[in-house]
């Protein structure tokens, strides 16, 4: 069988999926292209493989996703699949290739299943993505709110950001902007340990075609309010969020992230530890439990002593499975907010 493309003729046996792939690209395809597949050995191969990957994507996916997100009514925005991006003859994978071989891959199904993976590859431009490898993490309360692709896609554009952003130039605390709604992306090594916005890094800088690559341990979300909010919405808090509140003491403290070791109202009122003492005692009060910059629990190792921002010093230490900031237990850790992380400690400091 011989073919006639741009005033090449091009000899090829073809099997019947072959042929079907063949009249896929037919459609929609420009002549040129379709050359470049069928006078490059290798690609007809590519083409193959990926082309029953996207099958299995498209039958298999959205059953799936139904049993992961109950109710979950994303219809599949990509029936009509692109494989426009497998001409090049670069040796790079294509991001979305690559992120799925260093196992992303119920992230990638699902940067198919809202869109997002037909906009990445369609793109002229670079991305970084950060790609998570495993989603077990997302809270029941997300996964009830996934009625439709609209949350799921802010989600994913959360570990997507422009550009390419390589982690190896970054120093601590420094921040990547994501495309959901540009928000923040916190890089932080301590020790050595690496994490984005909580998420521990696993591998990091991996080139690709049309981008760069990050794989972290978990999914990340981003976070909805700030430390003030997300205290208030747990009612426990209300001693320290009274002081966090008052004017004359968040011009105490630096317009950067911080680490917050916070005590229930409980346990402050049974020691009656503050209660009857000056603004002035109760802002060194909270200051002592305060500080700068992110420690996320996964950072802080036996022995580390972190300065607080009124100067004292918090000694973390590890034993019997349990954490503790100068002897006292961290009962719930790593609450993210837009403007610091939270650690419930048992008392006070």
């Amino acid at each position: 069988m011989s073919s006639s493309l741009d005033g090449h003729c091009v000899k090829f046996n073809m099997s019947p999926l072959d042929k079907n792939i063949f009249d896929i690209l037919q459609y929609g395809k420009v002549e040129k292209s379709i050359n470049k597949l069928f006078t490059n050995k290798n690609s007809l191969e590519i083409i193959l493989n990926y082309e029953k990957n996207l099958h299995n994507i498209v039958s298999e996916l959205q059953p799936s996703l139904e049993r992961l997100f109950p109710k979950f009514s994303c219809r599949l925005h990509d029936e009509e699949i692109s494989l426009s991006s497998f001409f090049f003859t670069d040796e790079k994978s294509d991001i979305l290739s690559k992120a799925r071989e260093m196992g992303g891959g119920q992230f990638v199904d699902m940067l198919w299943a809202t869109g997002l993976a037909k906009n990445i590859l369609n793109s002229n431009e670079n991305i970084t993505l950060i790609v998570p490898l495993s989603i077990s993490n997302i809270p029941d309360f997300i996964r009830k709110k996934i009625h439709n692709a609209c949350l799921l896609r802010q989600m994913l554009k959360y570990h997507m950001v422009p550009g390419k952003q390589l982690l190896s130039s970054l120093k601590n605390n420094d921040v990547l902007k994501s495309l959901y709604e540009t928000e923040s992306i916190y890089f932080n090594k301590f020790n050595q340990f690496t994490s984005l916005s909580g998420a521990l890094v696993k591998n990091m800088d991996i080139e690709a075609r049309n981008g760069v690559i990050h794989v972290v341990e978990t999914f990340i979300l981003p976070p909805a309010v700030d430390t003030i909010s997300l205290l208030e919405e747990r009612k426990l808090f209300s001693i320290f969020v009274d002081i966090l509140k008052d004017d004359e003491f968040s011009s105490k403290l630096k317009d950067f992230p911080h680490t917050y070791f916070v005590v229930t109202d409980s346990n402050i009122n049974n020691t009656n530890y503050i209660l009857k003492r000056s603004n002035s005692d109760k802002f060194s009060f909270v200051l002592g439990h305060i500080v700068p910059g992110f420690h996320f629990y996964h950072s802080l190792r036996n022995n580390t002593v972190l300065t607080a921002v009124d100067g004292s010093a918090l000694r973390i230490a590890y034993y019997d499975g349990m954490m503790t900031v100068n002897d006292n237990l961290i009962t719930t850790y790593d609450l993210f907010s837009r403007n610091g992380i939270v650690h419930v400690i048992e008392n006070t400091l």
